[in-house]
């Protein structure tokens, strides 16, 4: 892989799309018999959405293809002698009729039926993430059950194969995994406009909202200063990127990586085409600011309307009890708040009306019970609503917590204002009182590995933990961590951090050190394996992308990398090989060059690491993977340095 490589940027969007047409081998002599493979993409009838069915459970091989019509059917010929004894589909991008938004990348797998037709949605997404990254174990079979008991679906397992729009019990709980913030969604080719926010760490000369800024009543009538911005932008056949026909990145899979004169990017999509992540200012480390910023964004397709299905949707199931927590990165302080409130009210014009807000602080104290002040789904212009929501609490002495959130993502933006200046920038996790991405109590082992951005160390370690009915988690050291549903914080005297926990067991977050004396922000990941359960023992093809964000020299000189050769392409883990091809712009010819390493795999209890040395680019590559998790943390060592920075993963 390449070394001067990069990063995160944070404006919308994700995932490519290619139209295929159906073939068959034929000869004077012989024609193959077809096939006919049909059915639905549903989370709410999907159009234009690519459909592939595959050989194999490691989707590899491709056998047939076809794109959904406006009603969401698909019709795929596929010869008889490739078809498999199980069936295996996946679709791709596609608009929700319902809702107007982008569909995510959902999958099929089970047995084959008399009429080979199968119906491609969410629930039968979860059954293949039950499958293929939890406990593997596990036959497709086993796996549909744990999935329907899971969701109270009881014996009920043929249900998740049906069409769950003609059956509102089964929409209700497809639509629970909708807005779970778990899936991945994808984007195909069209015009999109691109909405954006975000807040940074202290920089000289930097606009926009940092620490320590001050004449901050509130932030509604400084949206610009967040970085608000509303740009139409092009996705190609090809998965590039363009802005005023401009090119602007790529897509990979369901990841988009960005590259713009002043900052650099890298960010996965999530459910309706949002994401959160870092965005990087070109620029370098020093003591008084680290040019990092983090950032929500969203990609609404160009001729986007709020429908009334879709703000029906957005009050059912974004409204209700939700649990959060919250940390500050760029700030001063060293503690998480974690705890829940209520939102009563979403009316069709984007306000939102929340009450009932609790906060426990890890470091104790009691709780803090902030007052509501204001809830809206921020506007994308022309009168039309995006779905990027921002809430206000107050608590006494006139401090002001906003929390920020794409609608369909758990990770978001916390700033806390005090008396009107900006004294906390970090993270938010907010989701479901009732997710069922919930942890459930009991004895879990935990390996772990933490990215430390002060020195590039990666550091991996396995605790057992303990999880109560209560919410909290007790670990071997005696230490305690806090449980909030699906997700997971800490806080000690040497720092603080979140944990995001996905279906399989894997967490992924972010942490803050301070055990030198001076704050470094860290990366972490891990996989939190139930006792009782198998490790996962995942085979397949991914795709790969990845972002360098510290270059770190042996002479102890930091910086952050400012250019993007937008390194990306898949891996195939095959038992304890990972497989990857690896495309990415050669800054020494500005041509696209391909390598192709070869790397083992270490399947240590869910925590996968693949490692080995790169002969083609002459450095040693070490990648750590949660089984089921989007993220992981990246690092190559090569003469002279390390750089390191995260790899996005997704299926």
């Amino acid at each position: 892989m390449y070394r001067k490589i990069l990063l995160v940027l944070a404006v919308c969007f994700a995932f490519y799309y290619t139209g295929c047409s159906n073939s068959s081998d034929s000869s004077s002599n012989n024609v193959d018999e077809q096939v006919q493979i049909s059915g639905k993409v549903i989370d709410g009838y999907v159009s234009n959405a690519e459909v592939k069915v595959y050989s194999d459970s490691s989707f590899e091989n491709i056998i047939g293809s076809g794109v959904t019509d406006t009603d969401g059917d698909f019709s795929i010929n596929v010869n008889s002698v490739d078809m498999p004894s199980k069936i295996y589909l996946k679709s791709f991008g596609g608009i929700d009729n319902d809702t107007g938004l982008v569909a995510p990348t959902m999958v099929f797998i089970g047995e084959l039926n008399d009429n080979n037709s199968y119906n491609i949605s969410p629930l039968t997404n979860e059954i293949f993430k039950e499958f293929a990254f939890k406990d593997t174990g596990l036959d497709i079979t086993q796996a549909a059950e744990n999935f329907a008991n899971l969701i109270g679906m009881g014996d009920n397992v043929s249900g998740l194969y049906s069409d769950p729009v003609s059956d509102p019990e089964l929409m209700e709980k497809l639509n629970k995994i909708l807005f779970s913030g778990t899936l991945l969604s994808s984007l195909p080719p069209g015009e999109y406009r691109a909405i954006g926010l975000g807040v940074c760490d202290n920089t000289t000369g930097q606009a926009g909202i940092n620490i320590g800024d001050t004449g901050y009543s509130n932030l509604w009538d400084n949206l610009t200063d967040l970085g608000l911005i509303y740009d139409n932008l092009t996705v190609s056949n090809q998965r590039k990127l363009f802005y005023q026909d401009m090119p602007l990145g790529l897509i990979n899979g369901g990841t988009m990586m960005f590259n713009s004169p002043s900052v650099t990017g890298v960010m996965n999509l999530e459910a309706f085409g949002g994401g959160f992540g870092l965005v990087v200012n070109h620029g370098s480390i020093s003591d008084d600011g680290s040019n990092i910023c983090l950032a929500v964004t969203s990609m609404l397709p160009s001729n986007f309307q709020t429908s009334q299905k879709l703000m029906d949707k957005v009050q059912s199931y974004y409204s209700g009890e939700k649990r959060f927590i919250f940390s500050d990165v760029f700030g001063d302080g060293n503690d998480i708040g974690y705890g829940s409130f209520n939102i009563s009210e979403i009316y069709d014009n984007g306000t939102i009306i929340a009450d009932n807000m609790t906060v426990s602080l890890a470091s104790g104290g009691g709780l803090i019970y902030p007052t509501f002040k204001r809830g809206q789904i921020i506007p994308a212009g022309s009168g039309v609503l995006s779905n990027v929501a921002m809430l206000e609490f107050s608590e006494s002495n006139n401090v002001d917590i906003y929390l920020l959130q794409h609608i369909g993502t758990r990770a978001g933006i916390s700033i806390i204002i005090n008396n009107g200046t900006i004294e906390t920038v970090g993270t938010a996790y907010m989701s479901d009182n009732e997710s069922f991405v919930n942890m459930e109590a009991g004895d879990y082992q935990a390996t772990l590995a933490d990215l430390d951005l002060s020195n590039g160390k990666i550091e991996p370690y396995t605790d057992n933990i303990t999880v109560y009915d209560n919410g909290t988690v007790k670990i071997d050291s005696g230490d305690t961590l806090y449980l909030n549903g699906d997700f997971i914080g800490f806080a000690y005297d040497t720092g603080h951090g979140i944990y995001e926990m996905f279906e399989s067991g894997a967490g992924q977050g972010w942490e803050v050190d301070n055990s030198t004396g001076k704050k470094y922000m860290a990366l972490t990941v891990g996989y939190f394996k139930k006792d009782g359960e198998n490790a996962p023992d995942f085979n397949g093809k991914l795709n790969l992308a990845v972002r360098r964000i510290l270059d770190i020299k042996d002479n102890g000189t930091v910086s952050l990398i400012t250019t993007l050769p937008f390194e990306r392409g898949s891996m195939v883990i095959d038992g304890n090989k990972a497989y990857t091809t690896i495309t990415y712009l050669d800054p020494d010819t500005n041509e696209e060059r391909t390598v192709t390493p070869t790397f083992d795999v270490d399947k240590s209890y869910g925590l996968y690491h693949m490692h080995g040395y790169d002969y083609e680019d002459n450095d040693n590559v070490s990648i750590y993977w949660p089984v089921g998790g989007n993220k992981a943390l990246f690092r190559v060592d090569y003469d002279g340095g390390v750089e390191v920075g995260e790899a996005y993963i997704t299926y």
